[in-house]
């Protein structure tokens, strides 16, 4: 278990152990605001780590103000997005031993939310030709544009697409990567929220949240379900199945065509 703050880390152990009384579980630090501490997990996993079969990124923050990292990038940008894409790729070579190895399939689970539907990014940002960069930097950040506060739901979309584009260059290796929204559930994520929002974030959660084992459910379905692995690769999964699916089909239903079209020309080799 990889976690920024240790004793937060240590009340996971002791609860994962309570519940099921698993004892080989290990704590590990890091620090997704720092790439050093990345790489570091990452030279500690090289060198004590053995196989692995899954990789589930969970880490992320929600803030409506700037903040920027030592590494100098917006720390929303850095938290939800650069680092775990530094340690995804860096983990990466393991992960293909070990498919290679133990003939498994192993899976990379990017946690990202449906508020990526909601996500608007800037045609000056899209222009701009470094989108993360620009998305990134203090002064776009502390514009009179959009700046902060789209910034979550903009990670979560740079999720999906870092998903969508990882799993067309690793399916030839075996390895599965997808993106899955946990829904709305019971989060320290929305822990900066003040006054109006706050009051109304406190009632949606009384009313309509999942707790927060409930989405972790979400979580393990994405990263152990029994289901055809090609189609799970690059997916984006809700409510335990791919959303993708649902739509092709719908549009099935609609002209039986469709289900060909997929098969003979879109289906993964």
């Amino acid at each position: 278990m990889g976690c920024r703050n240790v004793a937060k880390g240590q009340a996971a152990l002791q609860e994962l152990h309570e519940q099921t009384g698993y004892q080989n579980a290990e704590l590990w630090t890091i620090d997704l605001s720092d790439f050093d501490t990345v790489k570091a997990f990452v030279d500690k996993f090289e060198a004590d780590g053995g196989r692995l079969d899954i990789l589930v990124e969970n880490a992320g923050i929600a803030i409506r103000r700037y903040e920027a990292t030592k590494d100098g990038w917006e720390s929303t940008i850095q938290v939800n997005n650069l680092a775990p894409e530094l340690l995804t790729l860096l983990l990466l070579p393991r992960m293909i031993a070990t498919a290679r190895e133990h003939g498994t399939a192993p899976r990379i689970v990017v946690v990202t939310s449906g508020l990526h539907y909601w996500a608007r990014i800037e045609k000056k940002v899209l222009d701009s030709g470094k989108i993360v960069s620009t998305l990134g930097s203090k002064e776009y950040s502390l514009s009179d544009s959009p700046g902060m506060r789209s910034r979550y739901d903009i990670s979560k979309l740079l999720n999906v697409f870092f998903v969508r584009a990882l799993a067309k260059r690793i399916q030839s290796q075996g390895i599965v990567a997808n993106a899955v929204d946990p829904g709305f559930c019971v989060s320290d994520i929305r822990r900066e929220l003040r006054g109006v929002q706050w009051v109304l974030t406190t009632l949606m959660e009384k009313a309509i949240a999942f707790t927060t084992e409930e989405g972790s459910r979400q979580l393990v379905w994405a990263a152990v379900a029994e289901e055809n692995e090609k189609s799970l690769n690059g997916g984006y999964i809700s409510t335990s199945r791919l959303e993708e699916n649902e739509t092709m089909g719908i549009l099935d239903m609609l002209d039986p065509r469709v289900g060909f079209i997929v098969r003979e020309h879109l289906s993964q080799a």
